[in-house]
């Protein structure tokens, strides 16, 4: 989760009213649950080049980035885990969710309450009623679809101008490499505990394979290499199309 995103470094959209709103349930949610998600860690985002620079001296100035961003000075540089030749930012508000660990804990909630119904339901039975609303012809709740790729085989929807992307993802091991935030350098490198982080992930528009690909291994092997100052490890190597 980052406050300020892309290479033009913007805010993110609506971020004054969703930023809080986003903290503020996942502290609820893992006082519930006594356990730990979401992790509000800083951002170094590492500059690839004259042009990055530029981009972030146009818009550190204004209040937006101000309040959730700053230029990294002095000595703080001799404390930077990788190429920092174009120079940085470190940017505050944002961190990473641990996104299965959550659902985990939300499924056995909802389960234990008794209104977790499982099984294989075919699109033929949901049914529109009044309001364009969409129900299982069985239950009276709305519907939402969490397909993924598969809303391309949903008949309510099949028509809509999805976009999809094949991304790899490797966790890697690198020791000695601080982990008391993310980095940023075109590829993100996000700390997952004792010396592993987890690192991509890349993008291919023209494949909707979800399996992982050599092409998108090599050029996140390359992406490290190009900025970081101490050897790494592949442990594991995965792959999705969002």
């Amino acid at each position: 989760m980052n406050p300020i995103t892309g290479r033009r470094y913007a805010p993110a959209w609506q971020l004054p009213r969703f930023l809080p709103y986003a903290l503020q349930t996942y502290t609820d949610l893992q006082r519930e649950f006594n356990t730990t998600f979401f992790h509000d860690e800083p951002i170094l985002r590492l500059f690839q080049d004259d042009q990055d620079r530029m981009a972030w001296e146009q818009r550190r100035k204004e209040p937006a980035v101000q309040s959730f961003a700053r230029q990294i000075e002095g000595s703080e540089w001799n404390e930077i885990p990788g190429d920092a030749t174009f120079g940085g930012g470190l940017f505050r508000g944002g961190g990473f969710l641990q996104t299965g660990a959550m659902l985990d804990c939300l499924h056995r909630a909802i389960g234990n309450v008794g209104v977790l119904f499982e099984g294989r339901s075919e699109h033929d039975s949901v049914r529109v009623v009044e309001g364009d609303d969409l129900r299982l012809s069985d239950l009276s709740a709305s519907v939402t679809f969490c397909e993924g790729l598969g809303v391309e085989r949903n008949p309510y929807f099949s028509t809509l101008p999805f976009e999809f992307s094949q991304g790899d993802i490797l966790p890697v091991r690198i020791e000695s490499f601080p982990d008391r935030c993310l980095v940023c350098r075109g590829i993100n490198l996000v700390p997952a505990g004792d010396a592993t982080f987890r690192a991509g992930a890349s993008y291919d528009w023209s494949s909707r394979d979800p399996a992982p690909t050599v092409r998108g291994r090599r050029w996140i092997e390359t992406r490290l290499r190009g900025f970081l100052r101490t050897p790494f490890e592949v442990i594991d190597h995965a792959a999705g199309v969002r």
